[in-house]
């Protein structure tokens, strides 16, 4: 979830608590305030939000380095499916457009 986050908006967020019951996330750039922390909500599967400062004041990033290739596989897995034939040049554009991710080689 957290990825999907800073991938669609385009900002770097830290885990400052990262445990199986609350999680804390605060955003790297230094002036900003934006900060969350939720714990699992008791019997269930379910995260509650604890605390939000839900207000970025700093500009989001245009470089995301959150998108591993297990996670693009994932979100492009319906659309290979779909189109078996899909060009690589489709797919980045693809990713590009709906996830603000460009692809560069290694």
């Amino acid at each position: 979830m957290l990825r999907e986050y800073k991938t669609k908006l385009g900002y770097q967020l830290k885990k400052t608590i990262n445990q199986k019951k609350k999680v804390g996330v605060y955003c790297l750039n230094s002036d900003c305030i934006w900060r969350i922390y939720v714990s699992l909500l008791y019997g269930s599967k379910t995260f509650m939000i604890k605390s939000l400062k839900s207000k970025h004041i700093c500009i989001n990033s245009s470089t995301i380095k959150v998108a591993t290739s297990i996670w693009i596989a994932k979100k492009l897995l319906p659309l290979i499916n779909d189109e078996p034939n899909i060009s690589n040049k489709a797919f980045k554009t693809i990713l590009n457009d709906k996830f603000r991710i460009k692809l560069y080689p290694i």
